[in-house]
């Protein structure tokens, strides 16, 4: 484990808005949830998905 999902999970666990940690963008427009998808993180695409059920 390269340690992704931790430190997903400590930027939520932060961060007060979770609408607004789902909906973050990096320069090219990407996604949270669209990085984990391209670059095969499926830990992080599970936590991604839960959190999205739970708005």
């Amino acid at each position: 484990m390269e340690g992704h999902l931790p430190c997903l999970k400590f930027i939520v666990s932060i961060n007060r808005d979770i609408t607004a940690v789902l909906g973050a963008r990096n320069d090219h427009g990407d996604t949270p949830k669209a990085l984990a998808e391209q670059f095969f993180k499926e830990d992080c695409c599970t936590y991604l998905n839960a959190l999205e059920w739970e708005q």
